[in-house]
């Protein structure tokens, strides 16, 4: 479901799943967090909604908030 979490997300995530009584594991050597298959979609949609993770990776939109306008050519700043 997830991996490269800080220990706060992955705390916070772990404990909403166990409140919502949905099977998990956490991997000890990568942090991963692990759900049955059929499941991840939904559980990250509503991990989402609740503002989870909080930290950790940019894997949306907010990339483009962290880019660099000033030296970005016309074509990047199209794109974005």
């Amino acid at each position: 479901m997830y991996t490269s979490l800080t220990p706060e997300d992955t705390s916070a995530i772990v404990a909403r799943l166990q409140s919502m009584s949905i099977p998990y594991s956490v991997e000890s050597d990568s942090g991963q967090v692990k759900v049955p298959a059929e499941k991840v979609l939904s559980l990250r949609m509503s991990l989402a909604q609740e503002g989870l993770p909080s930290s950790g990776q940019v894997a949306g939109y907010e990339l483009f908030d962290k880019s660099d306008a000033f030296g970005a050519s016309q074509f990047v700043y199209n794109i974005n």
